[in-house]
């Protein structure tokens, strides 16, 4: 399958240097499964607009939103101050629930330790990323779960190209009936001098 024809998986996760090993393995096993890399604001894409305009934009134009998750904040029990536990970056929340918003198939791979909230696992199955050799802990569980996703991607862009070809019908119609009218128009005006 060529670049040009894979689904696109918008990449949700931390820019910062610290998390480029994590995001690049992630990236791997993304592209393994078909799916092109794309749309991380300030990863890929950089706009001169606010960042949640480009998060918007670059989530519609995707196919999939995948959860990159590192640990990135130490948080604790309001009932148990010493149960700490790690969060994720506050964006890869919004942008899931952005993605979810659209309709858009989420998955996550969350290294080992981190704390996701509640959101995530109630929108998608996620899997575990070892924290020391950043594999997938469950791997036997990838192939399935992404052959599942391709078919859900593929009936998707079905959908999305029969509105395109209804649209494209349509605007034929107007633009014949268009076309006929100042024809007609014409006609009838330089039969009448």
């Amino acid at each position: 399958m060529s670049k040009k024809n894979k689904p696109k998986a918008f990449i949700s996760c931390s820019v910062r240097d610290e998390d480029l090993k994590f995001n690049t393995a992630i990236e791997k096993v993304v592209k393994r499964y078909g799916f092109e890399p794309c749309g991380t604001v300030g990863r890929h894409v950089n706009y001169a607009e606010p960042i949640s305009d480009s998060m918007k934009k670059e989530i519609q134009a995707c196919d999939i939103l995948v959860v990159a998750a590192p640990p990135r904040y130490i948080q604790s029990e309001i009932s148990d101050k010493a149960n700490l536990t790690y969060a994720i970056p506050e964006m890869i929340q919004v942008e899931s629930a952005m993605a979810h918003s659209f309709e858009k198939p989420v998955v996550a791979f969350v290294q080992d330790g981190v704390n996701i909230g509640n959101f995530i696992p109630n929108i998608t199955q996620y899997f575990l990323v070892d924290a020391q050799t950043y594999k997938v802990k469950a791997s036997r569980q990838l192939k399935p779960f992404f052959k599942d996703l391709h078919k859900r991607v593929a009936v998707s862009i079905k959908e999305k190209d029969k509105e395109a070809f209804g649209w494209l019908v349509l605007f034929s119609f107007a633009v014949v009936g268009i076309y006929t009218a100042i024809k007609w128009i014409r006609r009838w005006f330089t039969t009448s001098e």
